[in-house]
């Protein structure tokens, strides 16, 4: 796997094998805020998902987006400095 990043967004479970395989192959897991909090229960209307799920990911190295808007400019900006990654 050459990947630098990997794309993480939520499912109906907001950790999934993906995190775990982007850390076991060096590379740098990107999510956002709102995945790390809580992602509904999509199979039952008015689930309150699971709170705090990835509580224990979030001093891990990764990219937290605030909206999936801002991948494309964060990975662009950290690509640009590759001493940085």
């Amino acid at each position: 796997l050459d990947s630098v990043f990997t794309v993480s967004p939520a499912g109906h479970n907001p950790e999934c094998f993906r995190m775990y395989e982007a850390v076991e192959a060096g590379s740098i897991l990107i999510t956002t805020r709102d995945d790390l909090v809580s992602v509904p229960d999509a199979s039952r209307e008015g689930a309150p998902g699971c709170p705090d799920a990835l509580a224990l990911w979030s001093d891990a190295p990764m990219v937290v987006l605030d909206s999936w808007d801002e991948l494309y400019p964060e990975v662009e900006r950290r690509m640009s400095d590759p001493a940085g990654l």
